[in-house]
């Protein structure tokens, strides 16, 4: 890996814990999450790890829920196969742009309510098929929006 590289994520890394602040029992808001989507991350050091927190932030409660859903605990939604990483953020920034009434709520609770809405577990997809969680898949998709048997 590229020494330049090393050192960017090395201040980045270094940055989004400052960014995070002290420990605290209550979830980030849904202002917090879409204040740090809004940076823009070639801006300056700032927005950029404003936008390493709203991207790792999103994909993170995801995979909270897709561990969730592999404990066998509860599942909420559906992911198609061939969605990557970057359409689940989309999914969760435009979610949270559409309905800024919710923003008050936790941030885990509006991740999971966008991909919900938008991949919801039901028979007859397009395709004519149920869309079930997939193995395979990076941690944080295909979850069911209801608890698995």
């Amino acid at each position: 890996m590229d020494q330049a590289l090393r050192y960017a994520i090395a201040v980045t890394s270094i940055m989004a814990c400052l960014l995070v602040g002290e420990a605290r029992a209550d979830f980030t808001s849904g202002n917090r999450l879409w204040d740090a989507c809004q940076a823009n991350d070639k801006a300056n050091v700032n927005d950029a790890v404003k936008a390493i927190f709203c991207t790792s932030y999103i994909l993170g409660a995801a995979e909270t829920f897709q561990a969730l859903h592999e404990a066998n605990q509860v599942t909420y939604y559906c992911v198609p196969s061939g969605v990557e990483n970057g359409q689940v953020e989309d999914v969760v920034k435009l979610y949270l742009r559409d309905h800024p009434e919710t923003r008050q709520k936790s941030a885990p609770t509006l991740v999971m309510l966008a991909l919900k809405e938008k991949f919801p577990c039901q028979e007859g997809g397009p395709d004519g098929e149920k869309a079930t969680p997939r193995p395979g898949l990076p941690p944080g998709f295909g979850i069911s929006p209801s608890r698995p048997q």
